[in-house]
């Protein structure tokens, strides 16, 4: 997990769209990140609300802010991005 923490920061992304940087963070990744997204919303608080009613909300663990981006972590690997636009991608990076 830190290493996509640390990939993300070094991401030179100011311009781009949400899709370029879920692509680019799937790119460093390997594994499949936000090919295979998670159902559900990040509210303004950063607390990521499943599409499933039997799961609890979560709220983040870490958030890194750069350049109209960011990067919510949570428990169990899931990981969001947001933009000042409003898009959002939810997935799991463990």
């Amino acid at each position: 997990m830190v290493s996509i923490l640390q990939a993300a920061r070094r991401l030179y992304i100011e311009g781009q769209s949400i899709q370029s940087v879920a692509d680019k963070m799937d790119t460093l990744y390997h594994y499949g990140g936000f090919v295979y997204p998670f159902g559900g919303t990040i509210d303004d608080k950063g607390t990521y609300i499943s599409s499933s009613d039997e799961d609890d909300p979560l709220p983040p663990i870490a958030r890194i802010d750069k350049l109209g981006f960011t990067l919510w972590v949570y428990p169990y690997g899931i990981v969001g991005l947001t933009d000042n636009k409003g898009n959002q991608k939810i997935a799991r990076f463990d």
